[in-house]
């Protein structure tokens, strides 16, 4: 959900994957995130998932956009 939820915030913000996404240590030299940190190529996998899930995105226009609900009315 991580993967995906970053690929959309870099989709809808023009952000470069997997250039632009940079881990919290960068900025506070903290071990974060460490549940990707503490695993044998983490945060690779983690970009590789971000940039699988990037690179199916695409634009929707909201009018087009349909729930479930929708059908049943």
């Amino acid at each position: 959900r991580a993967a995906l939820l970053t690929a959309v915030m870099a989709f809808q913000n023009g952000i470069a994957v997997p250039k632009g996404i940079v881990m919290h240590q960068i900025w506070t030299g903290k071990h974060c995130p460490r549940i990707l940190l503490d695993k044998p190529d983490g945060w690779s996998d983690f970009l590789k998932q971000v940039k699988a899930f990037h690179g199916d995105l695409k634009n929707v226009d909201a009018a087009k956009i349909k729930f479930s609900h929708d059908e049943d009315a």
